[in-house]
């Protein structure tokens, strides 16, 4: 038996990575891969073994829980260089030259609230901020759709770091009758939000022009 594997059996390991619910392409492509290599060596040190009966063997290399304990490394290490990228892009509005557009947004926003008022202010704020995530989750559904084969970072794409937090202490302060912090201090915290919304976007147009050099096929 030959020891190299055919076009038919490397699709058939395709499907079965993805029937083992790895549904992500680029790991999909890391784990045939591995597998394939694997069971040429078993070919090697078994000859009589069947396509089959090695990959059976080498599944069963990975425990009981299969391939669960890898895909969930995968999506550590792609939120964590999601993350990476976000704060290196994050980083430049605190230094010269992006450094202007932060105090010139602050400065700007300032002004804004002065001119309108608080409460009008975090009002046209919370309804800019919601009408930026319908859009967002628009456009990015509609991304999803159009991309039959998915990555590993899809998911973690228009997001960035204590996003929640900041959109509650939003959201709360909105709702209070009251103006509880100096206007200078909101609108720093509004400004920096719209900035780390920036950044996002940001490291995902990076993180999507390094995965289509990386897998063309998913984004054809």
């Amino acid at each position: 038996m030959t020891s190299e594997l055919t076009d038919n059996q490397i699709n058939a390991l395709y499907a079965f990575v993805e029937r083992k619910n790895v549904k992500f392409y680029d790991l999909q492509i890391e784990l045939v891969d591995h597998l394939a290599s694997k069971i040429e060596q078993k070919w090697i040190e078994y000859p009589t073994l069947s396509f089959e009966e090695a990959l059976t063997k080498v599944y069963a290399e990975f425990g009981k829980q299969g391939f669960y304990d890898l895909i969930q490394r995968a999506h550590v290490a792609a939120s964590s260089k999601h993350q990476k990228i976000w704060w290196r892009y994050f980083k430049q509005y605190w230094q010269l030259p992006q450094l202007v557009i932060t105090f010139l947004l602050w400065g700007g926003v300032w002004i804004f609230f002065e001119r309108i008022g608080y409460k009008e202010g975090m009002w046209m704020n919370l309804a800019a901020i919601l009408t930026h995530a319908l859009v967002s989750m628009y456009r990015f559904f509609r991304m999803i759709r159009k991309q039959t084969l998915r990555l590993t970072v899809m998911p973690y794409l228009r997001t960035y770091p204590f996003e929640g937090w900041i959109l509650t202490l939003l959201f709360i302060l909105t709702f209070k009758s009251s103006t509880p912090v100096p206007v200078e201090l909101m609108s720093g915290i509004i400004a920096i939000n719209w900035l780390m919304i920036k950044a996002a976007y940001e490291a995902d147009a990076a993180l999507l022009n390094e995965q289509r050099s990386l897998y063309p096929q998913a984004f054809a």
